[in-house]
């Protein structure tokens, strides 16, 4: 396992992905200013505390960051914070995701906000009100949808591997579906909701390997 990157990869200006996922990295180097066309950068399960290398002019053209399992302090949170401002994907761990909220109270993330539950967390969404544009609890091992979600606010529901037999649909609140992505694949539903015509937004649906019967 990868402990550090040499200074020399800032070096690398044309590099548009970065992936040093499930590594024991503790930080990166300093002049990541240089690192001007860094699309993609995924640093997910290393053993990043600290994360001045996150600084509001970094990453320019950066659209999506992975920072989920890693121990980042308390008081590095508002750098990460930061980034929310613009609009950068971040992926963080749902607990991360509570102190970026209490942080900055959720105003000023233009930027979309996923959240990962690892395995054997508590799920609940409904602290995180309509902030969230993607939910992903796949492979959870959920026998009914978590209480909270609203499923006509994000554009993105993954609900994959899981042991659902009833996926209900109810009116949406306040104005129209945006869920545009909805993934049922790989449960154990025996039918879809009448009402799934209400998902009016809908646009990709998976419901592959499940027990559906005509």
């Amino acid at each position: 396992q990868l402990v550090r990157l040499p200074v020399s990869i800032t070096q690398l200006t044309d590099l548009q992905t970065l992936d040093i996922s499930s590594n024991s990295i503790t930080s990166l180097p300093d002049n990541c200013d240089d690192l001007v066309n860094t699309v993609y950068l995924n640093l997910k399960h290393n053993q990043i505390s600290l994360v001045p290398f996150l600084k509001y002019d970094t990453f320019p053209l950066l659209k999506e960051i992975h920072l989920t399992g890693n121990p980042i302090q308390l008081s590095e949170r508002q750098l990460v914070s930061r980034f929310c401002e613009r609009r950068v994907t971040i992926c963080v761990d749902h607990k991360q995701y509570v102190h970026l909220i209490k942080q900055n109270h959720g105003y000023g993330m233009k930027g979309k906000v996923l959240i990962h539950w690892e395995q054997g967390n508590e799920v609940n969404v409904s602290r995180y009100g309509s902030l969230l544009d993607r939910i992903d609890l796949s492979k959870q091992r959920l026998k009914m949808v978590p209480h909270g979600i609203d499923i006509h606010d994000p554009s993105k529901i993954l609900l994959s591997h899981n042991r659902l037999e009833t996926f209900p649909v109810s009116s949406p609140v306040v104005g129209p579906s945006k869920l545009t992505h909805l993934d049922l694949s790989h449960n154990l539903l025996k039918e879809l909701p009448d009402e799934i015509h209400l998902l009016s937004a809908l646009r990709i649906l998976n419901v592959s390997h499940n027990k559906l019967q005509s």
